[in-house]
């Protein structure tokens, strides 16, 4: 018998690379080395499930991906929030803003809603914007 340098599965003596690593196989010899396995390696659990992905899955995966970074540019504007919340003014009871901290304060409020909107939209419905992107690219067949 014989073991994956990789994962370590066990494999006949006619097999010469492990079908699901790719990996080398070793005859169980006394002088065979323990397997180590790298860093920078996946395990072949991974393998199979990169494997099995198919390329729209991928896409689908990279679209959730863009609200991941949709989000934390949304975390990134609500940080800049107390910056003008520090510069109202109190006099008396009331608070006076001047019109440019209004005006940059809404334009703030506005870019984390866009931001916060697009995430929930790309997360909920990345298969139909998928879909949507790619309705010209492929060709439509005549019944």
């Amino acid at each position: 018998m014989k073991h994956c340098t990789y994962c370590g599965k066990e494999y006949s003596d006619d097999v010469n690379a492990c079908p699901l690593d790719g990996h080398p196989v070793q005859g169980d010899e006394a002088s065979t080395p323990t397997l180590v396995q790298r860093k920078d390696t996946i395990s072949p659990e991974e393998h199979k499930f990169w494997e099995r992905m198919t390329l729209r899955q991928f896409a689908i995966l990279l679209i959730r991906l863009q609200a991941l970074v949709f989000l934390f540019n949304a975390l990134l504007e609500i940080t800049l929030l107390p910056r003008y919340l520090i510069r109202i003014n109190p006099v008396g009871s009331n608070y006076i803003l001047s019109s440019t901290i209004k005006l940059e304060l809404f334009m703030l409020s506005i870019r984390i809603i866009l931001f916060l909107a697009a995430a929930v939209l790309l997360i909920q419905r990345g298969e139909k914007i998928l879909s949507w992107i790619v309705k010209d690219c492929v060709s439509k067949r005549d019944p």
